[in-house]
């Protein structure tokens, strides 16, 4: 069943709100994939998005597609999993399907987000990598974004203690699309430290600057708190922060 939801997860526009939708009218994610198109108008009202199900079905292989995320050992994590991480359930809208690559268990240890700029000073990378030391040491695991800069420290003082960390990505985890390109090393050392690397979009999804707010949320969603080292006033730090805030999460600076 798991292939049909990550396969109908492939389609554009069938969001969280809308798989709940589906799959509370046709119970599976199979027969979603098997229904008529009058039946999928029924469900979801308008032309539009039946439509693209419609057509996408006939060009999306689930089996295929299945096999590629068994290649690169990516895990598809639903909702109902009780791998499912708990604190993410808890917030506005949160993703219907995950994907991971990686052994560690999101509910095994409390998590900690360390996010900032991708300008820093040396003090900042100080701070990142001792704070990010010493709370893995502590048994937290550090949540960060793999950008440039404040997250890539916060990412490397987790494994300098042989601490635990998870890289949500602003784009699908499969090799090709990992970003940003200089921290490809950094993201499959993670892996093989026993941490993890996640992100909400499937396979063959590329960064683009729509794709990191909506990153942003699950770095804050993920964790009790947020910590934030040197940011911009625009800054994706700054959204994370706000969105740890709006999950009733606590903030540090």
């Amino acid at each position: 069943a798991m292939k049909y939801l990550h396969a109908l997860n492939k389609i554009e526009g069938v969001g969280a709100q809308k798989m709940r939708t589906l799959l509370n009218a046709f119970g599976t994610a199979e027969n979603v994939w098997r229904v008529s198109l009058d039946e999928l108008k029924k469900v979801l009202g308008g032309d539009k998005l039946p439509e693209k199900i419609f057509h996408n079905r006939q060009k999306i292989n689930p089996d295929i597609e299945w096999e590629k995320l068994e290649k690169e050992n990516i895990k598809v994590i639903n909702f109902t999993n009780p791998d499912y991480p708990l604190l993410l359930k808890q917030i506005h809208n949160p993703p219907f399907v995950i994907y991971t690559r990686g052994k560690l268990n999101f509910n095994e240890a409390p998590a900690i987000s360390i996010v900032g700029s991708r300008k820093f000073s040396a003090y900042g990378e100080q701070l990142a990598m001792a704070f990010s030391r010493d709370l893995a040491k502590a048994g937290f695991t550090v949540v960060s974004g793999l950008a440039l800069g404040i997250d890539a420290f916060a990412h490397r003082g987790a494994l300098e203690a042989n601490g635990k960390t998870i890289a949500v990505l602003g784009s699908s985890i499969n090799d090709n699309n990992i970003y940003p390109r200089a921290n490809f090393a950094l993201a499959k050392e993670i892996i093989e430290s026993g941490g993890l690397l996640m992100s909400d979009y499937p396979p063959e999804t590329p960064a683009t600057a729509m794709t990191f707010p909506a990153r942003n949320r699950l770095i804050a969603g993920l964790s009790l708190g947020t910590l934030i080292i040197e940011a911009g006033e625009k800054s994706g730090a700054l959204i994370t922060a706000r969105m740890a805030l709006e999950s009733n999460r606590e903030v540090f600076a």
